[in-house]
């Protein structure tokens, strides 16, 4: 509860010109990027900051640069939820909580886990030998600021042989991702 009170309240703290807008895309990372490449050659900052599952992807940046690619893809025939946050999270616009929150993380015991944790910025595993608690709390900064990699999470688990996936929550939004990209290969996901 620390680490996530101070991520928000270091989030909260930002304090620049634009705080940017976020956008849920239903297509896949892949087809957004080709819509994406164009607006950054021509200045604009927009990027897949949540790659969600195979035909959703959140898409944030500057407010120029999202309603530029919402109304591309719009163009497109490419449903867009435009939505309501405060800023645009998992893009270099909250890099300014980076530092603070790792500030706290350092007073904090942070050890390897003993079993496996994903990262949601490459979806590779904590590391889990020694005690590395540097690398770790370096790993969760730049989470703040990373785009979130929940696709890759997901193969590289199916890859380390999990097969079975528990959601615990109100609703089964991540049941339903895990279903989009493992569901062909037996994957069972579990929403409460």
């Amino acid at each position: 509860l620390t680490a996530v009170s101070a991520r928000g309240r270091e989030m909260a703290n930002i304090d620049v010109p634009d705080l940017g807008k976020m956008a849920s895309v239903f297509a896949s990372g892949d087809d957004i990027e080709k819509v994406l490449e164009p607006i950054r050659a021509a200045g604009g900052y927009v990027v897949c900051a949540n790659r969600n599952s195979h035909v959703q992807t959140v898409i944030a940046g500057s407010s120029e640069g999202v309603d530029q690619a919402c109304t591309a893809m719009e163009k497109l025939g490419v449903k867009i939820v435009r939505l309501e946050v405060s800023t645009a999270f998992h893009t270099k616009i909250v890099a300014p909580a980076q530092e603070p929150l790792m500030r706290v993380l350092k007073g904090m015991d942070i050890q390897t886990p003993t079993i496996p944790v994903y990262r949601n910025t490459d979806g590779t595993p904590y590391p889990m030998t020694g005690n590395d608690a540097a690398e770790i709390v370096s790993i969760l900064g730049q989470q703040v600021a990373s785009p979130v990699e929940f696709v890759r999470g997901l193969e590289a688990m199916w890859a380390d042989g999990f097969t079975h996936f528990i959601e615990i929550g109100p609703k089964k939004v991540v049941s339903g991702m895990v279903e989009n990209v493992l569901g062909d290969r037996g994957a069972v996901a579990i929403g409460t």
